[in-house]
């Protein structure tokens, strides 16, 4: 904030106002926040977009997660927050320890099935898009046995304190953990970089059966993905409907839907 003089009121209130669809920063905006045109039809798109016809991105993927509160980074524009003392603020393995201890009492009611479907529920609707490591294309997931100057900068890796009640018996002193890729707010408004992050899902849960987990958990994305793993016949595919009724039905696909 101190390099251009902006408050942080300016940058958060006063930025998005500026219309950058009369600026250079138009070329860049993805295609989606300049204008969709939802087409009617019989199913959704794979990329959620038009689910809503009054705001066509909302829950799209590759459009930015929402924010309950504004973000207070330590510079107003990306460095992660610090205490109002000017301080770090304490690990955040501690927080969690602290304010979620493990104290030894077990659920009898819920099985292991209450976390399939938690984890499978979550990663459906959720996932935040992260950037490729520049030496190996891969997610960057090393950043606790790095050196310095391989790191990548997104990393912000979390200490583990010495008395930590678990990962003490593993010699366990950071776990590896990677900022999410910053993503516009719709309509391009200017922010500042992290205040949005970028899902790669859509957030509309499909229905629950196989067709849902090759449409939702595969292909939400990417047509191209999806035509070349669902399986198409010259302008349909089978899907499973009905309780009782087992049988497939042929139906339209609409590859423009």
């Amino acid at each position: 904030m101190a390099s251009y003089g902006l408050s942080y009121e300016e940058i958060e209130k006063g930025l998005p106002t500026i219309d950058t669809s009369k600026t250079l920063i138009r070329e860049v905006c993805p295609p989606f926040f300049s204008g969709v045109e939802c087409r009617p039809g019989k199913y959704r798109r794979f990329d959620g977009l038009c689910n809503n016809i009054e705001h066509p991105t909302w829950g799209a993927a590759m459009s930015p997660f929402q924010r309950l509160i504004g973000p207070l980074y330590a510079d107003g524009i990306n460095a992660p927050r610090i205490s109002v003392t000017g301080r770090d603020l304490p690990f955040s393995r501690v927080v969690s320890r602290t304010m979620h201890p493990d104290d030894g009492y077990h659920d009898h009611a819920g099985t292991v099935m209450v976390i399939a479907w938690g984890q499978f529920m979550d990663h459906d609707f959720t996932l935040t898009g992260t950037p490729l490591d520049p030496i190996n294309r891969n997610d960057p997931e090393e950043c606790c046995k790095r050196p310095l100057h391989l790191k990548h900068p997104y990393c912000n890796e979390i200490r583990v304190p010495d008395d930590d009640y678990f990962y003490r018996l593993f010699n366990v002193k950071c776990i590896d953990f990677v900022r999410g890729f910053p993503s516009p707010r719709p309509g391009c408004r200017l922010v500042n970089e992290w205040e949005r992050q970028k899902k790669r899902l859509g957030a509309y849960v499909e229905r629950i059966d196989l067709p849902h987990l090759r449409h939702n958990q595969v292909s939400k994305a990417s047509n191209e993905i999806a035509e070349e793993i669902i399986e198409l016949s010259p302008m349909s595919f089978f899907v499973r409907f009905g309780a009782v009724d087992k049988a497939a039905r042929s139906i339209e696909y609409e590859k423009d839907a």
